[in-house]
């Protein structure tokens, strides 16, 4: 065509095309393809420059990433290049100097370029248009794509969009002064603009109006398709096109699928090609809608056949209204629903969404459209759901032809029983994360035609009743003391209505299903409305479904006309009449001005209000709305009067929920408001341990933290990830948290692909980190500042980001979380990454540098990521170390991972690598407990190396500073695991190392680590001896890169003053104790002075100073609040505990159980290991012995075994519990002679005054030589006015009691 229509202009000759493919034609010959993309795009710059260009300018522009120098080469090779594909012509059309370049096309040359703007300056008629689109074959140079080529693809996409809009503007001008318009000419348009929905929908429109039906149907559906595929979503106007063959008497005639196939493939179109083929993902329910009808009678089998097309032809436009495109099926009542808009886990949300409201609605469809005086059939709504990659073929307008994912979805169907959706396995792990969703899917091993076994998931019916497992409710305890204050206020007669509001995975769901089924027992009738997107279509859907709650059937006319009656409404025939169109009732021909009628809203709430009202005399009303957002305009109408007419002593309690982004459509007063935040670590470590259970997981301390610090206190992002773990174990893979689930991350990406055309933004802010520079964005990406903004402003609005107070007054933003910015980043194609990150480092190293000492770790992160490794390695290094100093530990640990992992890029590394995993296990030992498997496992790996690298042992090392790094990390993990032989072994060890250097500081570290290992085998006198000679709060101890949890100066000073309680020393003991506090005040290291706090509440603990271990505790809890410091954080809330179960507050008791339950969690430890006196103490206040001695027996076994500090202090109390259950006084005194024994051989001079307390007080009150041994051991200890020593003295002061007496007050009697 295009030569014809060159010929009457002309000779054809030499021809050049730049609309659609790249076309030159010389002599006949025909020139397509050059060497490689940037020889074309030379050419075509020259072309459209229709001057010299300049050389430099032409590197820069197709060179970007090299210097002038190599771009200049480059040039010259392109340019040779572009001479040998011209030939001959070539010295006609190029004209070269040293300094520029230019392209001299021949005025006998066809230009489509040229004639094209002749064409559009031309009459405005449908001849011209013909003509113009034979021209404009496509987009200009539709092929050239060069992404790295920044500034020329901006060029090369601005030219297209200008001459795209240009011919868009011809047309429609064409359209709309012509009525009659050949479809030859709308089809050329379709296939020019395939996304330009106003062709489309002209198109769609003529075929329907000529009574090609069928036509208009496949049209219509196919850019449904087409849109779906490209993720985005069609306008209302054009959806209300299929009225035209969903309205009326006109016999549905879609095309099966089979028949859409065939016609693709058909032996008259062209061959396939490669090129045409596509991939994209898409996920299909197949739906089989199941009449059972007695088909005998003519009559009636004709009510099912109208009633089975008009049900499918709502199910096609319940799809298409959610943004997908429907497949006819091969026989009547099958049919695909298909979405292809955004990542999988929207798609299935959608899918799930869409078979939900259908099986909801479906009744009152069928009494919509069933016309026979039978009773209607009954109706099941089988579907099957899949997803997953498929064949895409846009030039036939074929999806999945190979049946890759709709033949899986068939099968499922296939062996759903009854009205069930089945959800493949594979989509189920795409399925995104929804806690009222998870209780209704069951697994089952199916069947679907004998042979073919399927294990699927089945979606049941249950929604969250009392048979139902309840969602967590974990760290919503005060949002749910405020839903049930506000039914206690509706209970007593007061109106009451409560939001609930928060971001996305908040739990709004989960707290309104908890609160469901914990009122369900209670005196009160709850309607439970949960919306979809669907909801908007359905007009007063809150008065429907209310008025059918009430009814407990569905609502049609005699219902109603019952209802009116009731209730004494005086209405006319009109108002009854426009009455039953809102509800339902009767159709109505005008939807749209239903929907705008105040009348029809201020009757349906005059309903409710009389229907609600009389109930609400007999028992409170909850209605309670799950995402409000999603409700229809006339609902919202309907709930702000019943707000203002509903009288404010009427039993009625409305909650509901919204995320809160958007405004609501109307104004609704609400007398409290619940904002649900970020878990905190406490709260998130308690969802955790209860998720770990549901799931049955077995989570190591390391990997607790992990899920913890990514999931940012968010329940939903927790939920899922434990639930794919479980999922891993259960079908016995490896469990891998390196990868987040898909269905989370289709969630999240889900957020950033609703920016659409902004979406690079959020590529590029995710590339630069979790926080981000205004300024860093605008030097890396190819926008300009105000579309910047837009975007920005978009992702602020979307949640995805907010503002932060920025460095020296620069605007800065972050992801509103973690796994946000890692799913933007994720999306971001891993090309483009590296180049933006190689962007980065050049930048903040050439005009930033003071920044890099501000965020080492990420800038570490960009030298990473852009392939410097050992450089990004030393700069985690410092980044770990800086967090140590400030116990950002968890920031530590993954910046020591991060370097650790670059350095398996490099070699020649291996003192740097045992410097990280120095860092690494100090960082584990804060986070994880001195038993840390993480801190061991790196300890050994550093001694391994060290061992490889020196060809010795570590004692014999070079490097004997870190040999003696690595070996001190290896004693602190050994003499907290209780390993006492290694423990004294690495002590040792250091020692010898410590002689062989001159500073002192070694020598006195190493006297530590033997004074720890002597105090903790029960070596009073030796440990107190050593730390004496230590004197830690005057001689330095700390050596520059030490690997500690907590400094080991504050450390010797607080084992110090314990080492002196326990030799009697008490005024000493709570002096050092005390000193130890204000020298880690001025170290400035939190760790450290929430371990000399804790210490300090242990110690007065001892000496019966409750009130100040109190204190000590609370002011520890307050220090601890991050979660870098959450192991200290629980055994400060476990004194809390402590201390109200000393006042006789049993949640106190709880409190201390739930700390060391965690505790045990979060370190793996046995809490066997170190006994809880705490737990004891407050197991004997509240009266509760045998859990007392359940405990401390299985303690004393372990203790005995190790000969442990423990020992003394066990059997004391033991003793006491024993004597409280009124066991024989041989057993107690059994006890105490083993304490006594352990006393007296380690010198402890405090737990032998103890022993010797429980001895007169429950053995044998009378006797004397014990007595006076008493009395000669208290003289020797110091005086002071501790509790427990004026307890002591008045025991020798007073005359002898009777065992048994005063048991509470020897609760405490160890200290």
């Amino acid at each position: 065509m295009l030569d014809a229509t060159v010929n009457e202009r002309g000779d054809a000759g030499e021809r050049l095309a730049l609309f659609g493919q790249f076309s030159l034609v010389v002599d006949d010959d025909e020139l397509t393809q050059f060497s490689y993309d940037k020889v074309k795009a030379l050419l075509v710059f020259l072309l459209l420059h229709q001057q010299p260009v300049n050389r430099a300018s032409l590197a820069e522009l197709l060179w970007p990433d090299q210097g002038l120098s190599s771009g200049r080469t480059n040039l010259r090779h392109a340019l040779h290049c572009l001479r040998q594909s011209l030939g001959e012509v070539a010295e006609q059309v190029l004209v070269v100097s040293r300094q520029t370049i230019a392209f001299c096309r021949p005025d006998s040359w066809h230009f489509d370029l040229h004639e094209l703007q002749q064409l559009l300056e031309g009459e405005q008629d449908v001849a011209t248009l013909e003509e113009l689109l034979e021209y404009y074959r496509g987009d200009l140079v539709e092929e050239l794509q060069l992404p790295a080529c920044t500034e020329f693809q901006r060029w090369l996409v601005k030219l297209r969009n200008e001459w795209r809009q240009r011919v868009i503007r011809f047309a429609e001008s064409v359209l709309e002064a012509q009525d009659d318009i050949p479809d030859s000419v709308l089809q050329a348009l379709v296939n020019r603009f395939s996304g330009y929905g106003p062709f489309h929908e002209r198109l769609v429109r003529q075929l329907a109006e000529q009574g090609q039906f069928a036509a208009a149907h496949e049209q219509h559906n196919a850019y449904l398709q087409l849109l779906a595929l490209s993720g985005q979503q069609p306008e209302p106007s054009f959806l209300q096109l299929a009225r035209f063959w969903s309205d009326g008497s006109v016999e549905h005639k879609g095309y099966p699928l089979q028949g859409a196939f065939a016609r693709a493939m058909a032996s008259g179109n062209a061959p396939l090609s490669e090129d045409e083929i596509e991939q994209r993902q898409l996920s299909v329910m197949a739906i089989r809608l199941c009449v059972q009808g007695d088909f005998s009678a003519r009559d009636e089998t004709r009510a099912c056949l109208v009633l089975q097309i008009e049900l499918m032809r709502w199910l096609e436009q319940q799809c298409h209204h959610l943004g997908g495109f429907w497949l006819p099926g091969a026989t009547g009542g099958l049919g695909l629903a298909c979405f292809g808009t955004h990542g999988p886990a929207h798609q299935l949300a959608e899918l799930v969404a869409l078979y939900e409201h259908c099986r909801k609605a479906l009744p009152d469809e069928v009494a919509r459209h069933w016309e026979s005086e039978f009773e209607p059939p009954g109706i099941e709504l089988a579907a099957g759901l899949n997803s997953g990659r498929v064949i895409y073929l846009p030039e036939r307008q074929l999806v999945d032809p190979l049946g890759q994912v709709s033949q899986g979805a068939v099968d499922l169907m296939s062996a759903a029983e009854g009205s069930e959706l089945v959800i493949s396995l594979e989509a189920s792990q795409h399925m995104p994360p929804a806690l009222d969703l998870q209780p209704r899917l069951s697994s089952r091993l199916m069947a679907s035609d004998g042979r073919v076994r399927l294990r699927a998931l089945v979606l049941g019916y249950n929604e969250g009743g009392r048979d139902a497992l309840p969602p967590s409710l974990i760290g919503r305890e005060a949002a749910l003391r405020v839903l049930r204050d506000a039914l206690a206020r509706a209970g007593i007669g007061l109106r009451q209505s409560v939001l609930v509001r928060g971001a996305s995975g908040m739990g709004k769901s989960a707290l309104m299903v908890g609160f469901r089924q914990l009122e369900l027992s209670r005196d009160a009738d709850i309607c439970w409305l949960p919306t979809t997107r669907l909801s908007v279509l359905q007009p007063y859907g809150v008065a429907r479904t209310l008025l059918q709650w009430r009814l407990g059937q569905s609502l049609d006319a005699a219902a109603l006309e019952t209802l009116i009656t009731q209730h004494g409404l005086s209405l006319s025939v009109d108002q009854q009449a426009l009455l039953e169109e809102a509800l339902g009732v009767r159709e109505t021909a005008e939807a749209a001005r239903l929907v705008k009628s105040g009348e029809a809203a201020e009757l349906v709430v005059a309903l409710l209000c009389h229907v609600i009202e009389r109930a609400a005399s007999e028992r409170v009303q909850i209605v309670m709305i799950d995402d409000l957002q999603w409700l229809d305009e006339p609902s919202f109408r309907v709930l702000a009067g019943l707000q203002a007419r509903l009288p404010i002593n009427c039993a009625f309690l409305l909650v509901a929920s919204h995320h809160g982004r958007e405004a609501l459509p109307a104004r609704l007063h609400w007398d409290q408001q619940v904002m649900l935040g970020h878990l905190d670590a406490m709260q998130s470590s308690r969802l955790l341990s209860q998720l770990a259970r549901r799931y049955r997981l077995h989570l190591s301390p390391r990997l607790r933290g992990q899920i913890i610090e990514r999931c940012d206190g968010v329940p939903l992002y927790m939920q899922e990830i434990c639930r794919r773990l479980e999922m891993d174990r259960r079908e016995g893979r490896s469990v891998q948290f390196d990868e987040l689930p898909k269905g989370l991350l289709g969630l999240l990406a889900g957020r950033i692909d609703q920016l659409d055309s902004d979406r690079e933004v959020a590529h590029v802010a995710a590339v630069l980190g979790r926080r981000f520079r205004l300024d860093f964005l605008a030097e890396c990406s190819t926008f300009e500042m105000p579309q910047l903004n837009r975007a920005l402003e978009q992702m602020r609005r979307l949640e995805i980001i907010e503002p932060v107070e920025g460095e020296s007054g620069c605007r800065e933003y972050q992801f509103t979380h973690q796994l946000l910015q890692e799913a933007a980043y994720l999306s971001c194609p891993r090309d483009v990454r590296v180049r933006i990150h190689r962007q980065v480092v050049t930048l903040i190293e050439e005009r930033f540098p003071m920044w890099i000492g501000r965020h080492p770790g990420d800038f570490a992160t960009h030298l990473r990521r852009s392939g410097h490794y050992a450089r990004g390695a030393r700069y985690f290094e410092l980044a770990a170390r800086e967090a140590l100093k400030l116990s950002a530990n968890r920031t530590a640990l993954k910046m020591a991972d991060f370097g650790l992992a670059s350095l398996r890029h490099v070699e020649g590394q291996v003192e740097r690598e045992i410097s990280l995993l120095t860092v690494r296990g100090q960082a584990a030992f804060a986070l994880e407990g001195h038993a840390s498997p993480t801190a061991h496992e790196s300890f050994v790996r550093a001694r391994e190396l060290l061992v490889q690298s020196e060809g010795c042992n570590a004692e014999d090392a070079e490097d004997l500073e870190q040999a003696f790094l690595v070996k001190w990390g290896l004693w602190v993990g050994c003499s907290q695991r209780h390993a006492h032989a290694d423990a004294f072994s690495l002590a040792a060890s250091l020692a010898t190392i410590a002689g062989r250097l001159e500073d002192p500081r070694y020598q006195r570290l190493a006297d530590y680590a033997r004074a720890n290992c002597e105090y903790w085998a029960g070596r009073i006198r030796q440990a107190y001896e050593h730390l004496d000679e230590i004197v830690p709060l005057e001689q330095p101890m700390i050596i520059e890169w030490l690997p500690f949890s907590e400094h080991p100066q504050v450390a010797a000073a607080c084992f110090q003053g314990w080492a002196m309680c326990l030799r009697g020393d008490y005024q000493r003991a709570e002096q050092q104790v005390e000193a130890a506090i204000r020298l880690a005040e001025r170290i400035g290291h939190p760790g450290s002075l929430a371990m000399a706090l804790l210490f300090a509440a242990s110690l007065y603990r001892q000496l019966g100073h409750i009130h100040l271990a109190a204190q000590r505790a609370e002011r520890a809890v307050a220090l601890t609040e991050t979660p870098d410091l959450h192991l200290w954080q629980l055994s400060a809330q476990g004194i809390l505990g402590w201390r109200r179960a000393l006042s006789g507050d049993r949640d106190g008791l709880a409190v201390l159980e739930l700390a060391l339950e965690e505790l045990t969690e979060s370190t793996g430890r046995d809490r066997l290991h170190r006994p809880s006196m705490w737990y004891a103490d407050a197991c004997l206040a509240l009266n509760e012995p045998g859990r007392a001695e359940d405990y401390l027996d299985q303690c004393m076994l372990i203790a005995r075994e190790r000969n442990t500090l423990f020992l003394p202090e066990l059997a004391i109390q033991l003793a006491r519990v024993r004597q409280s259950l009124g066991r024989p006084r041989e057993e107690l005194q059994l006890l105490l002679e083993q304490a006594l024994e352990c006393a007296r051989l380690h010198e402890n001079r405090h737990q032998l005054l103890s022993v010797m307390e429980a001895w007169l007080n429950l053995v044998d009150p009378h006797d004397v030589s014990m007595r006076e041994q008493f009395r000669s051991v208290l003289g020797s200890v110091s005086h002071g006015d501790a509790p427990v020593l004026i307890r002591w003295r008045s025991l020798l002061d007073r005359q002898p009691a009777q065992p048994g007496d005063n048991v509470k007050q020897a609760v405490l009697g160890s200290g």
